[in-house]
């Protein structure tokens, strides 16, 4: 099961996501208290900051060449 949602996610791009979730499930004891809502807000924050840095370094990059 946990393995298909990984994959899932993969197949959509949410690799954010996905890393995010990962480093949930390896410290338990972090994470494990919080709320649902508290989770997912964590969740989709990092995938949202993960895509503006790389839109930033995109542009960088694109404005150097």
């Amino acid at each position: 099961m946990n393995d298909i949602i990984i994959q899932q996610l993969q197949q959509l791009r949410l690799t954010g996501i996905v890393d995010m979730l990962k480093q949930q499930r390896t410290q338990p004891n972090t994470y494990g208290e919080l709320a649902f809502e508290e989770r997912l807000s964590l969740l989709v924050e990092h995938e949202v900051t993960l895509r503006h840095n790389n839109r930033i370094n995109r542009l960088r990059k694109q404005s150097s060449a």
